[in-house]
């Protein structure tokens, strides 16, 4: 539907729609931050850098506050939603790495690189359970950015190109979503930055019904609509 101009020094992680605009999280230590940005010019309106100890993941707003995860670090992060303030931290239990967060209005869904999704407490952030994902009856690793969306929780899977579309009941994959038309081609300079140009990034506008979409420090975002959802 549209593009719009994406941070290239942005190693998005997580991604979500919040009150008119993004809230975006990025990794790599030294260098992760969370963010607010402007959407149609892809300026960061308002940001906090991580402590450089922390590899940042992905991130969602839960009332006023934000939860961000850490990759192996063992830990989440609790920021005030308006001043991006930390206010706390939290361990993992069951699961030793975090990757893609997403909220349903009732719990935290967390993914850890796995087929596993764990599913947390959104007042204490205990873990509460997981859900296994299967693609054509095979366990489907590497979940990674996770979107609800209605009923759905949509995920991309590390690596490609694709979004999967899961039953939050049985973890079953229903439908893939193509965006390798949307790689940007030639682009990346090094190796390491070929090496992860790989779509990463949902964010669902309820207003619209439309998608936000990017990848590892691409240089656009993308808002699309998919049919059927």
């Amino acid at each position: 539907m549209n593009s719009f101009p994406h941070d290239t020094s942005a190693y998005t992680q997580g991604l979500s729609f919040v009150d008119g605009k993004l809230l975006e999280s990025t990794g790599r230590k030294g260098f992760s931050m969370l963010k607010y940005v402007d959407i149609k010019s892809g300026q960061t309106l308002q940001s906090v850098a991580l402590d450089s100890a922390y590899f940042g993941e992905g991130s969602v707003r839960v009332g006023n506050r934000i939860v961000v995860l850490t990759w192996q670090e063992n830990v989440g992060l609790v920021f005030d939603a308006h001043s991006l303030k930390l206010l706390t931290t939290f361990p993992y239990q069951g699961s030793r790495e975090g990757w893609g967060l997403s909220y349903d209005g009732a719990q935290l869904w967390r993914s850890d690189g796995t087929h596993r999704i764990w599913r947390m407490n959104a007042d204490n952030y205990r873990e509460e359970g997981y859900l296994e994902v299967y693609y054509q009856k095979r366990e489907l690793d590497n979940i990674n950015e996770l979107e609800f969306v209605k009923d759905k929780l949509l995920a991309n899977v590390y690596q490609t190109n694709k979004i999967v579309v899961i039953s939050p009941q049985t973890g079953v994959v229903e439908a893939e979503i193509d965006l390798s038309a949307l790689e940007p081609k030639h682009f990346f300079k090094n190796d390491f930055d070929r090496g992860n140009n790989v779509l990463n990034g949902i964010a669902y506008n309820p207003i619209t019904g439309h998608l936000y979409v990017t990848g590892k420090k691409w240089p656009k975002l993308f808002e699309i609509k998919v049919e059927g959802l």
